[in-house]
């Protein structure tokens, strides 16, 4: 998704049905505040975010194609899409205890 979302490659999109389909998804991709995968706690840790040979806008394209293929409609797959996106962003606040065990967190820092 943040592979995807970030990169601007128009390679995959060539005149026939796949690529019209790739440019629906690309057209509500962009519609997410996605940033790119080094910038997530979530997706930063293993100190590695892209692997030699593997393209993840690739890959993420072939994962959206097969979700259509098994009957899942753009709709649920855009909503799938955003709740993936909050989770990262979630995954980004960092907070604090205020005091005892039932005393509200400060959010310390967004770290987007």
């Amino acid at each position: 998704l943040c592979a995807f979302a970030t990169s601007r490659s128009e390679k995959e999109y060539k005149e026939d049905d796949a690529s019209k389909w790739a440019r629906s998804v690309r057209r509500f991709v962009d519609g997410l505040d996605v940033s790119p995968a080094q910038k997530y706690h979530y997706t930063n840790q293993g100190g590695a975010v892209t692997l030699a040979d593997y393209d993840d806008a690739e890959e993420f394209l072939h994962t959206m194609a097969c979700m259509e293929q098994c009957g899942v409609q753009l709709d649920k797959t855009h909503t799938i899409l955003q709740l993936i996106t909050a989770v990262l962003h979630l995954g980004n606040i960092k907070a604090k205890p205020t005091g005892g065990p039932r005393s509200p967190c400060q959010i310390v820092s967004e770290c987007l």
